[in-house]
Order: C-alpha cells, then sequence, then structure tokens
C-alpha cells in the first residue's frame, strides 16, 4: 500500500466537506491540543477562546 498524503490537499478536502470551518486537535491534554488545526476564521476562534466555550461544548465534551 502506498499512501499519497498532503496536507494541502488534505485542508483542500477540509474545508469542501466542512465549508463553515472545522477545528481539529491532537494529543490533546488538559483541553489543551499539543497541534490543531483550524478552518474558522480567526475572529471566531478569538471569540470562542476568549468566551471559554470549549468547556461547555458538548462536541468537545
Amino acid at each position: 500500500m502506498i499512501w499519497d498524503i498532503s496536507f494541502e490537499r488534505e485542508c483542500v478536502e477540509l474545508k469542501r466537506l466542512a465549508p463553515a470551518g472545522y477545528h481539529i486537535g491532537l494529543h490533546i491534554k488538559d483541553t489543551t491540543p499539543l497541534h490543531r488545526l483550524l478552518g474558522y476564521p480567526a475572529s471566531w476562534a478569538a471569540h470562542y477562546t476568549a468566551q471559554a466555550y470549549a468547556l461547555r461544548d458538548p462536541v468537545v465534551a
């Protein structure tokens, strides 16, 4: 099996699948991901973080 993974191609596919945005967190410890990929507008990501929505977001739970 040959894996043909391109970060740029995967980001294009994520944008197609989730046009409103996405947030992928990897290696999460104490609610903070070591790596994360955001597809939301910067203004929404800043608002979400400032309001600490992750503490009550059912998707995070």
